[in-house]
C-alpha cells in the first residue's frame, strides 16, 4: 500500500495552492477579467491519467526491452454543466508510439498499460474512457 499526501490551501476564489513533498502546483480557473496562472483540475485531472499511462508504457517497456519510442498520449476531457455543476462525461484518449511490433503485439501492449495504469485503472469506474491506437 502507498499513501500520497497532498496538503492544499486557498489563495483567492479561483486559485488553489497544493503542496506535495518538495513540490507545489498551482489550480487556477480563468475567470471574467483575470487568467489563470496555472491549469485547471479537469486539465490536472486529465494530466494525471496522460502521466500514468505513458509512465506504465516507460516501465514495461524498459522491462521488457519492446524498443518502443515516441511514445505520445493526447486527451481530451468532456464535461457536462447541469444548473451550477459540472462533471466529466467522457475522455478521449489517442496513444501513438513508434515500434517494429504488428498491430496484435501494440494491441496486446496496450491492454497491459491500461492494466498496470493506476489512474486510468481509478477513473474507468466512474468516467467513459475512450482509448484509441493510433495506427503506425
Amino acid at each position: 500500500m502507498s499513501e500520497y499526501i497532498v496538503d492544499t490551501n486557498l489563495e483567492d476564489p479561483w486559485k488553489a495552492n497544493n503542496n506535495t513533498g518538495s513540490f507545489n502546483f498551482l489550480a487556477d480557473e480563468e475567470v471574467k477579467f483575470s487568467e489563470a496562472q496555472g491549469p485547471n483540475p479537469v486539465q490536472y485531472l486529465t494530466g494525471a491519467l496522460n502521466s500514468c499511462i505513458t509512465i506504465s508504457a516507460g516501465m514495461i517497456n524498459q522491462v521488457h526491452k519492446l524498443g518502443v519510442t515516441n511514445f505520445k498520449v493526447h486527451s481530451k476531457a468532456i464535461t457536462k454543466k447541469v444548473g451550477h455543476q459540472s462533471s466529466v462525461t467522457k475522455i478521449e484518449t489517442e496513444i501513438s508510439f513508434d515500434s517494429e511490433m504488428d498491430e496484435k503485439q501494440r494491441e496486446d501492449y496496450l491492454s497491459h498499460i491500461l492494466h498496470v495504469s493506476t489512474v486510468y485503472q481509478t477513473l474507468k469506474k466512474c468516467i467513459d474512457i475512450e482509448v484509441k491506437l493510433q495506427s503506425n
